[in-house]
């Protein structure tokens, strides 16, 4: 059984770590998004298989993630394609999902399905862990799913 702080402590510096890297953004908790708002946000899952299994689902505010995929990009808004949006939140999703996992179960050998859409994001007590982020630019959720 994995101690649900120990898997909220790996999940907070894996979600830091690919924010500050790759996004060049510091994010804060936010615990103010209500289920009503969670239901409307752009979601990702990943699910993965290993010693253990289960699947990592990241939400973002539309405004979080227009703003993350120039960031992660490196380049300017305006040039982004249509559905890069989608692309990053779901590179962004899988990056989580890796360093997560290896840091939880860092000897494990997991394998991580594509990322894709997902909708609606679950209520926070169905899964082990849920993050709330505030990214300054609008709200992130992270969920983490152990089966």
């Amino acid at each position: 059984m994995i101690d649900p702080l120990v898997a909220e402590g790996h999940l907070m510096d894996s979600t830091r770590l690919v924010l500050e890297r790759m996004c060049s953004m510091t994010p804060g908790p936010n615990d103010g998004l209500s289920d009503e708002r969670k239901k409307h946000l752009a979601c990702m899952r990943v699910q993965f298989t290993g010693p253990f299994r289960g699947s990592l689902l990241m939400a973002a505010e539309d405004e979080a993630a227009e703003l993350f995929a120039p960031a992660f990009l490196g380049v300017d808004g305006e040039e982004l394609e249509p559905g890069t949006v989608g692309a990053v939140l779901a590179e962004m999703a899988n990056m989580i999902c890796g360093a997560t996992v290896s840091r939880i179960e860092p000897d494990g050998l997991f394998s991580l399905s594509s990322p894709a859409p997902f909708s609606p994001l679950p209520p926070a007590e169905d899964c082990v862990v849920e993050l709330g982020l505030d990214c300054g630019c609008g709200g992130l959720v992270v969920q983490l799913h152990i089966e």
